[in-house]
């Protein structure tokens, strides 16, 4: 990461995206809610594309599965219930 752009392409599960990003962005990872029985797929190609639009396409995906919030501490993905 340089100048708060990423630079990552990934085809898979959110949560596993995320907690390899935390190195990266320095955002720790929390996740609240019931675990789905199926992983939140997303897709991701950014190259050299600011963390913020990153996290907001990934928040899209989840769509009403989940919300992806930004945090002072951190990120933290919501499941939600159905």
């Amino acid at each position: 990461m340089a100048d708060g752009k990423l630079w990552v392409t990934w085809r898979g599960d959110a949560n596993d995206l995320l907690r390899n990003l935390e190195p990266v962005t320095g955002q720790k990872l929390s996740v609240t809610g019931p675990t789905p029985r199926l992983p939140l797929y997303v897709q991701v190609h950014a190259l050299g594309v600011p963390v913020d639009e990153v996290m907001r396409d990934i928040g899209y995906q989840l769509g009403q599965r989940a919300d992806l919030v930004l945090l002072p501490s951190g990120v933290e993905i919501r499941y939600r219930a159905f």
